[in-house]
């Protein structure tokens, strides 16, 4: 006879099946995490059964007596957690979706982590985060979560567009030409007396900091040195020879004949240098 696993547990696991039979009554997918490092299930998204590139975690929770979790309030439930896993959790590109099953009601409530209604409260010496008694796990509920999934994965794509509107709407205003590169941290700047500044940010900032420190030269002359070997570099494929780059013992590493090999040989090495 198999043993018989604690209550608890078996709630636990009944707040699992809720969520896993709502969702795929939505016509998503969802996949069962078994080790337990903070989410229980990994969902996708369906449209028109038609999978869609977005995807979110979910950490379930129940209760038997949900009203010790209520506020006076009678809006919200306060619910403890483990604030290294909000840490955590704030990291992740997909949104994660804290659920609460009430099983005495049969009812399940939910909060999206990294951008609930009300912030979490830290400040206590046992955290709580916050979860609407309105964020009911119903149909209105599933369309909610699908469209904070589709806007937390594409968040940046708004701010990159949105940082795109403010640069053009610069140039206009200011008569200068501007560089905006977001993915290598690079903002370029062209006054009308032909003068520029360069500022870097994110990764290239961390990048060009240690290589003046490692070198002892400053970062603008960093700049012109790295403007001038490139301008070197461009020359050699425009005169149609070969770019050879050799070890301190003059041993080759690698060749380039064109200049679209080796930008994607930069673009690989800066991947592999992000790398976690």
């Amino acid at each position: 006879m198999a043993p018989t696993r604690p209550r608890s547990h078996r709630i636990a696991d009944t707040a699992v099946v809720r969520l896993h039979d709502a969702f795929v009554s939505a016509g998503w997918t969802v996949e069962d995490l078994d080790k337990d490092y903070g989410e229980d299930l990994l969902v996708r998204i369906f449209k028109d059964d038609q999978a869609t590139p977005y995807t979110f975690y979910v950490q379930a929770k129940s209760t038997s007596n949900i009203a010790r979790y209520i506020r006076r309030d009678g809006a919200s439930i306060s619910y403890p957690f483990n604030p290294q896993h909000l840490e955590h959790w704030n990291d992740f590109w997909e949104p994660v979706v804290l659920t609460v099953w009430d099983s005495q009601a049969d009812v399940t409530y939910w909060e999206t982590v990294q951008a609930p209604e009300r912030p979490p409260d830290i400040a206590r010496k046992r955290p709580i985060f916050f979860i609407p008694l309105s964020n009911l796990l119903n149909d209105e509920g599933i369309r909610l979560i699908a469209s904070r999934t589709v806007r937390r994965h594409r968040r940046f794509e708004m701010k990159q567009r949105g940082a795109q509107v403010l640069v053009d709407r610069l140039r206009e205003a200011l008569g200068m030409e501007i560089d905006y590169n977001p993915q290598l941290g690079i903002l370029y700047v062209t006054k009308p007396d032909g003068s520029a500044e360069f500022t870097a940010f994110g990764k290239m900032a961390e990048r060009i900091e240690q290589m003046t420190r490692d070198s002892g030269i400053s970062a603008e002359e960093l700049l012109e040195r790295s403007i001038d070997h490139f301008e070197h570099v461009f020359k050699i494929f425009d005169e149609g020879k070969e770019l050879i780059e050799k070890d301190k013992t003059g041993n080759e590493i690698a060749r380039w004949n064109n200049v679209g090999d080796f930008l994607r040989h930069l673009d690989r090495w800066q991947e592999l240098d992000e790398a976690p």
